[in-house]
């Protein structure tokens, strides 16, 4: 019954959309010059998910559409997901404010050697760092949880941002954009 019901709506939603698109007239003037066409839809790739970027086939045509489509940008989800390897026991060795990097940095790698400028996302949240380290999200179990403390948080912000600006510069790393809390 419930399938029915959805089935009818999707069938009405569909038909309304025809019935308006059907509607819709307007016109195009082909002899006046207008503006440039506006590039912004190439700035930047939109991908899935952090751990997909460490695939090899995922490079591959990573680099196959930088090829085709010059963007500048690339942002996708996860970057510190648990998979990513960002988040080690501050009692570790070389460790910044509990921050490792570890495969982070092997995705950075790549991105900065072909010259794009990464979003990173800060969003999901490391399991030792999540106030509810059950609130998953999307098929790859990112943690969608606000932080347990937020000077805990801070000093590993703070410290993930110290090793990319040791590792790529900081006029690089200026360059990148940073979203907070996008989930």
């Amino acid at each position: 019954m419930i399938a029915r019901g959805v089935a009818v709506l999707a069938a009405t939603h569909i038909a309304a959309a025809a019935a308006a698109a059907a509607a819709a007239s307007f016109d195009v003037d082909t002899l006046t010059p207008g503006a440039p066409l506006s590039r912004v839809m190439l700035d930047s790739f939109g991908s899935s998910h952090g751990a997909t970027t460490l695939r090899a086939t995922w490079r591959a045509h990573f680099l196959q559409v930088l090829r085709d489509i010059p963007f500048r940008r690339v942002r996708f989800h996860g970057i510190l997901d648990d998979d990513m390897s960002a988040w080690m026991d501050t009692r570790a060795a070389n460790m910044v404010g509990g921050a490792s990097g570890g495969l982070i940095f092997d995705t950075l790698d790549f991105f900065v050697a072909n010259g794009i400028a990464p979003t990173i996302e800060l969003s999901y949240m490391p399991q030792a760092l999540a106030l509810n380290a059950t609130a998953f999200d999307r098929h790859y179990s990112g943690i969608r949880s606000t932080f347990a403390s937020a000077p805990a948080w801070r000093a590993f912000v703070t410290g993930l941002v110290t090793i990319m600006e040791a590792r790529y510069g900081a006029a690089t790393v200026r360059q990148w954009r940073f979203e907070v809390w996008s989930a």
